[in-house]
């Protein structure tokens, strides 16, 4: 049986996978983010279209709801760093709740380096 070893962020709770091989010492990459990066990403879209037809009638283009057509996903329309987030309205009560957690991750941090 397969087995590996994750470590969850105490920001937001996401798994990383320690990544370890016979040719390197285990590590887990943080260094995704730094000032100048998205912090906020706005995206549109996403699904499949929908099929062309009556759901529920039997036949030939008959929909299913499901839709057949290739979807586009979710594409990224604007982001937003850290600077201009804390600037928006809309975005600054967010990235000032998200301080508010780093704030406590850090003093328990603090508590455990000495």
């Amino acid at each position: 049986m397969a087995r590996f070893a994750n470590m969850v962020c105490p920001l937001c709770a996401r798994n990383r996978k320690i990544v370890s091989s016979r040719w390197r010492d285990p590590e887990i990459r943080w260094d995704f983010w730094n000032e100048d990066s998205p912090l906020i990403q706005i995206r549109e879209g996403g699904g499949k279209k929908p099929t062309k037809g009556l759901i529920g009638v039997p036949g030939p283009g008959a929909r299913t709801g499901k839709g057949s057509a290739p979807g586009a996903g979710w594409p990224t329309v604007q982001t937003l760093t850290l600077a201009e987030a804390l600037e928006d309205p809309e975005y600054r009560k967010h990235i000032l709740a998200m301080f508010d957690q780093l704030d406590k991750v850090k003093e328990i941090i603090d508590k455990y380096r000495g």
